[in-house]
């Protein structure tokens, strides 16, 4: 019976941090690589860039409407 309880809490935390990732989208590299398999081509200093872009471009998204003093604006 405690290893049923055990299972269902592990699960129930596997997709609420699933969920929560998702809603705020720190899963954009895995996303990315669903859209995209790489191919057997890629070489891994490839891969390190595709995902640097990803970041970078990720980072700008969320950061594009923040400055210093607190006010918003649209770029």
């Amino acid at each position: 019976m405690l290893t049923l309880l055990r299972d269902f809490l592990w699960w129930c935390g596997a997709h609420a941090w699933r969920a929560l990732r998702v809603m705020s989208g720190d899963d954009a590299f895995e996303r990315h690589m669903t859209l995209e398999p790489p191919s057997a081509t890629d070489s891994p200093a490839r891969s390190r860039r595709a995902r640097r872009a990803i970041y970078d471009r990720e980072l700008d998204r969320k950061w594009s409407r923040h400055t210093a003093c607190g006010r918003c604006f649209e770029r």
